[in-house]
This record gives C-alpha cells, structure tokens and sequence, in this order.
C-alpha cells in the first residue's frame, strides 16, 4: 500500500498562521518576508500571513497573538515597544507562542514608559532589558550600537540537512535566482 499526496487538495495541507508586527506593512523588507514565508516548500505545508501596523500607542493584547504559531517582530524604521506591548509580547510567549525578533527590533521604548514622563513619547533605546522582554529574549545588546546590523550581504544560505522533512530536500535557499540580502550584527 502506497501513502498518497493529498496536500493539494484544500484541507489536507498543514496551514501554520504567522503574524508580522511591523511599523510599515508595504516597506520591501517585508514584502521580501513574506515572499519568503509563502514559497509553499515542501508542498504538504502552507503559511498563512498577517500583518499588524504597529505604533506605540497601539493596544497589542496576548489574546489577539494567541490564534499565531509564531510572531514576527520586524520593525524595519521605528524600532519602539511601548511597555503594554512588551508585557503583552511576553505574555504571549511565556503561554507558548513562538516570537522571532528580526534584527533590532523592540530595542526603543518610548520616553514616558522609560522616565515616566508623560509630556513626551521620542524614543528611548533600552534594549531588551526590561522587565518584560528580558525574560524572553536569548540575548542582550549591552549598548545601541551593539543591536545594529554592521554588514549586509548577498548570499545562498545551504542546509544542514535537507532530508530532514521541514526541508523537503531543499539543499539552498533560494534554490535558483538572484541571493537574499543577509544582515549581519
């Protein structure tokens, strides 16, 4: 007896819901992204994308996160949380949702959550170590120019094992074509 591929047909593929909190929906970084997400490879997995315009004033609630398997946080100009998003972000992942933070992102927090002043909401960087994000985070920038990108390339990225099933025997990525724009901090 033979296994048959039904991801075809709709229903049978596996569908992965991903949200991309960013402040510019239509900036070429994100489209690149979700280009990326949507290549439908392998086949039997499918990636749904959504996307948030995020300012800091943005109510953000772990509760609207929660229907995501993973969240993606690419602030591609204004890389500002508020504390609520913080908190909420946090909350989200401590529940187990999934959070990739792209670059610097998250790493601004506006000036009345970081003073207390309430007149004035100009960015402060702060870097992940607040309350909420040092929880969550695997790293820590000790100072500003730290989190930024020093060195942007053009590369193929190979795959250490492209027998393994996420890959589908994909060996590059892209598997043809002109190279992806690689950041390096």
């Amino acid at each position: 007896m033979g296994f048959i591929d039904l991801s075809f047909i709709p229903g049978f593929a596996k569908t992965t819901r991903v949200m991309i909190l960013t402040d510019n929906e239509t900036s070429p970084e994100i489209q690149r992204l979700i280009k990326v997400l949507t290549y439908q490879y392998p086949r039997h997995q499918r990636i749904e994308v959504s996307k948030m315009t995020l300012t800091p004033m943005r109510r953000l609630y772990a509760s609207q996160l929660s229907d995501y398997q993973v969240v993606i946080l690419y602030q591609v100009n204004n890389k500002t949380l508020s504390m609520l998003q913080r908190e909420e972000i946090a909350r989200y992942v401590k529940t187990g949702g999934n959070l990739i933070v792209v670059l610097n992102s998250g790493t601004y927090m506006p000036r009345f959550d970081y003073y207390g002043d309430t007149q004035d909401s100009s960015p402060v960087w702060s870097g992940w170590k607040d309350k909420y994000l040092k929880e969550i985070m695997p790293v820590q920038c000790a100072t500003e120019a730290d989190c930024e990108p020093e060195y942007t390339s053009n590369a193929r990225i190979a795959t250490l094992n492209p027998d393994h099933p996420i890959m589908g025997g994909m060996e590059f990525y892209p598997e043809s074509g002109n190279p992806i724009a690689v950041d390096y901090i």
